[in-house]
């Protein structure tokens, strides 16, 4: 149950290689081993929002597909960016897409316990970075640093971010 499928016979504009997750689980669980391949949550054929990001940041370039619904995160953990803890940390070009075309009803919400997307560039990979279509981002709280500063309450973002009818709001960076 890996959920993962080639899309090069997809009429798409991405090369064979990438890939396409289907979240299909609201939970907020880790992927057990990233960079396999395969999302494995413990759970048989279960994806969600959080592993699918962390195996796509092994990729290179993933399409993630939201199903209409709420996903809070709760698996908390701050300062860490491998997307394990806290916020969904983005270290590869990653498009996450709703479904349902409206960004009313797909949110991405930060559940309080963390900012909710840091775009990282650290080592200088990400071309496109993240691409947000059709979701709404919501209940992000960027806490302070070492230095008295916060950024990013809903999305950090150390590159480029892209949003297509979506929506960024209720975020709150300290």
């Amino acid at each position: 149950g890996t959920m993962t499928v080639d899309i090069g016979a997809v009429e798409s504009g991405f090369a064979p290689s990438e890939r396409v997750f289907i979240v299909n689980s609201f939970a907020d669980k880790v992927d057990l081993n990233p960079g396999d391949g395969v999302i494995d949550t413990g759970v048989d054929g279960e994806v969600t929002l959080r592993a699918a990001i962390m195996e796509a940041n092994n990729l290179g370039y993933a399409l993630i597909l939201l199903p209409e619904g709420t996903y809070t995160l709760d698996v908390v953990g701050r300062d860490e960016d491998r997307a394990a803890t806290g916020d969904l940390d983005i270290l590869s070009d990653i498009t996450i897409s709703g479904l349902s075309a409206s960004a009313d009803t797909t949110i991405i919400d930060g559940g309080g316990i963390d900012r909710v997307f840091d775009v990282v560039n650290a080592n200088g990979t990400l071309r496109r970075g993240l691409e947000l279509n059709d979701v709404t981002i919501t209940g992000g709280v960027a806490m302070a640093d070492d230095d008295g500063r916060a950024f990013g309450g809903g999305i950090r973002n150390e590159w480029s971010v892209s949003l297509l009818r979506s929506i960024v709001t209720d975020n709150i960076a300290s």
